[in-house]
């Protein structure tokens, strides 16, 4: 026998991948670690492709409707599957019912943040715990601009360092005057406490 001729598994793994049925354990992208409950990290992922499917409520084991996503992350294609609904739950974490005693739903927050997003779209994806409790949601943001943004940016500008408009006191002429250092309403930039709205 070679050294160099496949293994059993190798001859295993291909005869599986031949006829489609492969274990896609390895491909999922894990945004928390499950024993630390803590982020594995920041992923920037490019978003390819979602659908529904039957899946399996991981703490009842009852059916449930799943969203499973495949994204691309350093050249490989990776799955992440999340419940399409969750449970509704009180400040002390008991799950809130509707007025005929049904568990009250709402959709997953990744599922309504991934409405925001176009399939190509680069995402930057970061678990997040939420201030005291146990859990947290994986927040996304995308990266890559619209078609038309980089005719919008000043010369020199950064793409991905956004101006923040501030919403309270200031109007949108002001913005520009703002971020070049004179604070609109002022002769000198400096702030009258009595020109405070609150």
């Amino acid at each position: 026998m070679s050294i160099n001729s496949p293994t059993s598994s190798q001859k295993a793994y291909q005869w599986a991948k031949e006829k489609g049925i492969l274990s896609e354990r390895g491909n999922y992208i894990k945004f928390k670690d499950s024993k630390t409950q803590k982020s594995t990290g920041e992923h920037i992922i490019k978003f390819l492709d979602d659908h529904s499917v039957d899946g399996t409520n991981f703490k009842t084991r009852k059916p449930e409707k799943k969203m499973r996503y495949t994204f691309e992350e350093d050249g490989v294609e990776k799955i992440y599957e999340t419940a399409l609904l969750s449970l509704v739950k009180d400040r002390d974490g008991n799950v809130e019912k509707n007025d005929d005693g049904s568990d009250k739903v709402k959709l997953s927050i990744f599922v309504e943040q991934m409405q925001d997003f176009e399939r190509g779209d680069i995402l930057r994806a970061n678990y997040t715990p939420n201030k005291g409790s146990l859990g947290g949601f994986t927040k996304l943001d995308k990266m890559n601009m619209e078609d038309g943004d980089e005719e919008e940016l000043e010369e020199g500008e950064d793409p991905e360092i956004r101006k923040v408009v501030p919403k309270a006191g200031a109007i949108d002429e002001d913005a520009e005057e703002f971020f070049n250092g004179h604070v609109p309403g002022t002769d000198d930039g400096e702030i009258n406490p009595d020109n405070i709205p609150f």
